[in-house]
């Protein structure tokens, strides 16, 4: 077997995959410090099942998963694989390659594989055991395993001794037979501790078992009697009970049919409120319908008074259209007369011009006889004619800004009518819409106050719903309440007659407490069941702890005890139990003994610390339970009575026991019914039931008067509403009505004032037509007067020159000079006329234009007139039409408020009849219940009996009847069954399974004293074996350790180049214990213990003790990890020729950083950190000085 290679991944430094192939001979390791070298140590160390962090240099065993560096994150989980040829068999397996994989994860989960196979870390502690590899062998040693060689303490130095002798095998073996040797002993011991308590009881359990016999001849003889008459009193109760049916039957058989009527009579009143709430239905839909049929009379009404108003308007509009066309017309007659006028005026004064033009000419003819004034002349009259020219140019122009200024004084006072008309319309607008403001104003608040009263009717109905919803939850309600009541009651009853007449207690138990009771006996406090109070999670367990326990009867004196029991005995009325309090003193379990299980699973308590007890009774309830352990369940009930040794009796909450010794008593309990124990508790509960239920019945009964109050109140609320909601609806019509004839008037206020705003805005336009037709003139004007300037300038100086040549001719210009005066004065004449007459042409054109518009305006006028007055018609038309409708729908509203009176008033009629009817039920369900009262009193009892026949004898009614009739009356019967009684209570508390249980215990009692025997053999076979082992191991041992004392020191001497050096046990007589002490006596020294030697010498010394095990035992590979770094470079070198001369059959993997081992080495494998915090391999074969394969990584 040698080691072929190493796979490392995630293992502290060794972030990604490393495998590391290790040849025959000698490997080293080598690099700079911090570069992870000992890793490969770790690595190996750890995958041989390593489970110290400290050992591994770590805190916890997650630290050897790669932490992260700079540059990559921590991995969450690192592995190594130690690959191992086993092709001599060396390791028992059957494969020739073993592979040893353990990983480990950062959750701290962890798993170990051998050829990919999961295991467990001790098949991987068995596989190397005795081969002397492994994590504790010596075929990995550090500075550690150096240190423990060199240790103070012998003893430290018995490991490497012990694997190299094989006898670690043999350890773990003689732990095992002493573990079972141990087991053994305490079996032994605890089946003689059984045995004992089996002795005790057996005697005992014998004389029970023949008392138990005779106990049950006479019980067979009671249990056919008690059964014959248990049955003649069931066919008794069930005459009786079917007796109380027929008249519960014939009571129902009423109830039913008031039962029915009712329902009858609910139907027709669900289908009258249904009805009515049609009714109402109808009733809203109406209002709703008139409310519209109104609300579109009035806004036909409305519309058809706008029509109205509009028509007005129209009318008014064109008369005034016709007044103003009217007086154009009058302008337009009076501007023809003048027109004709001034163009008489316009032609004479052009003939005369015409005519003094012609004499002038005469005249200057006549003067210029040369030619010069005729020349004069016609530029005089061509300056003349520029000037008449302009100054006719200037007439025009001033007559039009004349009319420019008449048009524009007009235009000031149209804008002036039209301001003072805008002034009353926007008064008159104002007041409307404020009015119609206040009246919206009021319209909403009308719809929030109709949306109050809408959904004040909604909510009364739906509360009457909810009301009648909760009317018929209370009254079932109150039909469970009246059950439960008549459920209670019977229960109650029956139990109180059980209680009264002391049932289950036996004759004596109950003579004893009847005496007490009519004072004939003094000092007795009662049973125990009246005087404790036992939890209901706790009763079964309780009930079975106390078993007959629970009639005893508790008595304050001895003497109270013996009177009772004098008392019993002179009226033959049975035996009983009596607990005298001065007398009964507690038991309970030791407080040591309890402490060991009140921690165990399943404990609950001290059965007389779970019930409530007066501290008078204390003591009597501690003797009678205080030594008795209530457990939840039998498992628990096993253990913790194990660990008691079966001391004590232990009941679980089923009523299974674990009985002092052993035994169990356990199975089906079958269908109780009220035991003694809880019978109390049950009547107080029963009580408070039945106060909390008449109270119950009384709340839901007011509840339910409330609910049909409240339902009337509803019913009359939601029809006053209904009726506000109504005339609320007609009141909001008439405003909405108001709303719309406001909202009409403002809007034709607005469209007179839109019609003004447009006229106004015409007006403003024409007055900038005029102004800017005012600045033109104005331009004109000036330029013209310029031009006549400058005409007359022209004319003056023609003048002057012809002054000059009539200088010549004074004595004909006197002529020339009248008929000039004359021509000038008839043209200045004519120039006026002309402009006269065109401002009249002008005027008489504008006013022919006002005329033409205001013809087309009156067409219009009149063709408006004739719409309005076809769509007046048509809304009178509409309006007698909706008026008609609304006539139609108010007559269909009263009848439908007539038709809801109707049906109100046979509601309420209805609602009477179902309460009285209600009144009837009550009295016979008040009847029913007491029949049923009775009868389940009668089925109560009845069913007490068959109960006792089914759980005490297992048998039915039909079968016991059959089987066990009786031969003689009832009341024979019964006094027979009495003397049987009280003959069977003589034999006081009898445990009817004791025979049973002895021949049980006896059974169990040879069954132990045949494992006592086997037991003591097993003890003695595994001593013996013990001893055995410890002979071989000290045989092995002593050998070995003569062979490695005998190679020691050979070795040592070679190493150090002389000496001497010896083992030796501490203790010769004791080799398997002893410390083994090392001496050495190095070259020129003398004789000493290893602590005296340096620190060199001490290393050396360690060295040679490894090599001589080695010689004894060789390993197939050892992990050196820096042994040598304490030795000079001599020793170093003597320690590189051992690890040559060793490395023929065992590898060597050697982690150094000394040349001299580095030299000796067949392989170099260089650990380097390249990346921070990562390391990486490179190796080297160093006899062929050339690289080899690299390391491969993942």
């Amino acid at each position: 077997m040698f080691l072929k290679r190493l796979d490392v991944l995630g293992f502290k430094s060794f972030a990604d995959r490393t495998e590391v192939t290790v040849v025959p001979g000698v490997t080293a390791v080598v690099g700079p410090n911090g570069s992870g070298k000992s890793n490969i140590a770790d690595a190996i160390r750890w995958v041989l099942g390593e489970q110290s962090a400290r050992s591994l240099r770590g805190a916890k065993m997650e630290d050897v998963i790669f932490a992260g560096s700079q540059n990559r994150r921590a991995l969450n989980f690192c592995e190594v694989s130690l690959t191992l040829d086993n092709a001599d068999g060396k390791l028992p397996v059957s494969y020739a390659e073993v592979t040893v994989t353990r990983r480990v994860y950062r959750n701290g989960d962890s798993e170990y594989l051998l050829n990919q196979k999961a295991c467990r870390l001790r098949d991987i502690s068995e596989l190397f055991m005795d081969t002397g590899v492994g994590r504790e062998a010596y075929s990995i040693i550090g500075q550690g395993r150096i240190e423990e060689i060199l240790s103070t303490r012998s003893e430290d130095r018995r490991g490497i001794f012990e694997e190299a002798a094989g006898i670690v095998k043999f350890k773990t073996r003689r732990k095992e037979a002493e573990r079972k040797l141990s087991d053994a002993s305490q079996n032994v011991t605890r089946v003689k501790d059984i045995l004992a308590e089996l002795e005790d009881q057996l005697e005992p359990l014998r004389e029970r078992a023949e008392r138990a016999i005779a106990y049950q001849s006479l019980s067979e003889s009671y249990r056919k009697l008690h059964i014959g008459v248990l049955t003649a009193e069931a066919e008794n109760l069930q005459s009786r009970s079917r007796e109380l049916q027929v008249t519960a039957d014939e009571q129902r058989a009423v109830l039913q049919r008031h039962s029915a009527h009712l329902d009858e009579i609910e139907l027709q009143v669900n289908e009258k409120r249904t009805e009515l709430e049609q009714v109402e239905l109808a009733l809203e839909q109406a209002n709703r319908e008139l409310l519209t049929v109104t609300e579109n009379y009035e806004q036909a009404e409305a519309e058809r008074r706008v029509a109205s108003v509009k028509q007005e308007a129209a009318l008014t509009a064109l008369e005034d259209l016709k007044q103003r066309h009217e007086e154009v017309e009058q302008q337009l007659g009076q501007l023809a007369r003048a027109i004709a006028a001034s163009d008489e005026k316009r032609t004479a004064s052009a003939q005369r011009v015409a005519k003094h033009r012609e004499a002038l000419d005469q005249a200057l003819m006549n003067l210029d006889e040369q030619g010069a004034m005729r020349k004069i002349k016609e530029r005089t009259q061509e300056a003349r004619s520029a000037l008449i020219e302009r100054m006719r140019d200037q007439a025009e122009l001033n007559n039009a800004k004349r009319a420019l200024e008449g048009e524009r004084t007009a235009l000031e006072r149209r804008r002036l009518r039209l301001r003072e008309e805008a002034e009353t319309l926007l008064r008159q607008w104002e007041e409307t819409h404020n009015l119609y403001e206040r009246l919206c104003e009021e319209a909403r608040e009308d719809e929030q106050t109709h949306a109050l009263y809408h959904d004040e009717m909604v909510k009364c109905r739906e509360r009457q719903r909810e009301e009648e919803e909760k009317r018929r939850a209370v009254q079932g309600r109150l039909t469970e309440l009246d059950q439960e009541r008549v459920s209670i009651r019977s229960r109650l009853g029956v139990l109180e007659d059980l209680q009264n007449d002391l049932e289950g207690f036996s004759a004596g138990a109950k003579a004893a407490l009847v005496a007490a009771r009519s004072k004939k006996l003094e000092g007795i406090h009662g049973a125990i069941a009246d005087l404790v109070d036992v939890p209901e999670t706790y009763q079964l367990a309780i009930e079975t702890a106390l078993g007959a326990s629970v009639q005893h009867i508790v008595t304050e004196r001895e003497r109270d005890a013996r009177n009772a029991i004098e008392y019993l005995k002179r009226r033959q009325l049975g035996r009983a139990t009596f607990l005298p309090v001065e007398v009964i003193k507690a038991r309970r379990i030791p407080l040591q003994e309890l402490q060991r299980v009140q921690s165990s699973s399943g404990f609950v308590g001290i059965a007389s610390d779970l019930l409530n007890v007066k501290p008078a009774f204390k003591q009597i309830i501690d003797s009678l339970l205080g030594n008795v352990i209530v457990v939840r369940a039998l498992p628990e009930a096993n253990a913790i009575a194990r660990a008691l040794n079966y001391r004590y009796r232990i009941v679980t909450e089923q009523g299974d026991i674990v009985n002092a010794g052993g035994s169990m008593t356990g199975g089906s309990v079958g269908r109780r019914g009220t035991p003694i124990l809880g019978r109390t508790r049950e009547i107080e509960t029963l009580r408070a039931r039945a106060q909390e239920n008449e109270a119950a019945l009384e709340e839901v009964a007011q509840a339910l008067k409330r609910c049909n109050d409240t339902i009337n109140d509803l019913q009359s609320d939601g029809t006053k509403a209904a009726v506000r909601l109504g005339e609320f609806a007609q009141q909001a019509a008439n405003r909405q009505r108001q709303i719309e004839r406001t909202l009409n008037m403002c809007n034709f206020i607005e469209e007179k004032k839109n019609a003004q705003r447009d006229e106004q805005q015409q007006l403003e336009l024409e007055h900038d037509e005029i102004g800017i037709k005012q600045n033109a003139l104005a331009d004109k004007l000036h330029l013209l007067d310029e031009q006549v300037k400058l005409a007359e300038n022209t004319v003056a100086a023609i003048e002057a020159e012809a002054e000059a040549v009539q200088a010549n001719f004074a004595g004909r210009n006197e002529e020339l000079t009248a008929q000039r005066v004359l021509l000038a004065e008839e043209e200045q004449t004519y120039l006026h006329e002309q402009s006269e007459f065109e401002r009249l042409v002008q005027e008489r054109a504008r006013y022919l234009a006002n005329k033409e518009r205001m013809v087309q305006e009156i067409s219009r006028a009149i063709a408006l007139l004739a719409e309005l007055q076809s769509v007046q018609k048509e809304l009178e038309r509409n309006s007698i039409g909706i008026a008609s409708e609304r006539e139609q729908r108010q007559a269909a509203l009263s009848d439908i408020r007539a038709s809801r009176l109707k049906r109100s008033e046979a509601l309420s009629s209805l609602e009477r009849e179902m309460d009285q009817i209600r009144e009837a039920c009550a009295k016979v369900e008040q009847r029913l219940h007491a029949s049923e009262i009775t009868r389940s009193r009668v089925d109560t009892e009845l069913e007490a009996r068959l109960e006792t026949l089914r759980d005490d004898y297992g048998l039915g009614y039909e079968l016991a009847s059959e089987r066990y009739p009786l031969d003689a009356p009832l009341a024979q019967a019964k006094a027979r069954h009495g003397e049987l009684k009280r003959a069977m209570e003589t034999f006081g508390e009898v445990s009817l399974g004791a025979a049973e249980e002895y021949e049980r215990v006896l059974e169990r009692y040879t069954f132990l004293r045949d494992q006592e025997g086997d037991l003591e053999r097993a003890r003695t076979q595994l001593e013996t074996l013990i001893a055995e082992i410890d002979d071989e191991m000290a045989k092995r041992f002593k050998e070995t350790f003569d062979e490695v004392r005998r190679h020691f020191q050979g070795v040592f001497q070679s190493l150090f180049g002389g000496g001497q050096a010896d083992l030796f046990l501490v203790d010769e007589n004791a080799p398997l214990t002893c410390g083994i002490e090392v001496i050495a006596e190095p070259p020129g020294k003398k004789m000493q213990a290893l602590s005296l030697l340096s620190g060199g010498e001490r290393a050396l010394t360690a060295l040679a003790l490894m090599f001589a095990i080695l010689r004894v035992k060789p390993v197939p590979f050892c992990v050196l990890d820096e042994v040598e770094a304490a030795l000079d470079e001599a020793n170093v070198s003597r320690f590189a020729s051992y690890l040559r001369e060793f490395s023929a059959q065992t590898q060597f993997v050697v982690i150094t950083h000394r040349r001299g081992t580095m030299e000796s080495a067949d392989v170099l494998y260089g650990v380097t950190m390249q990346e921070s915090g990562v390391s990486k391999l490179v190796s080297v074969r160093v006899l062929e000085e050339e690289p080899i394969e690299a390391v491969k990584e993942a």
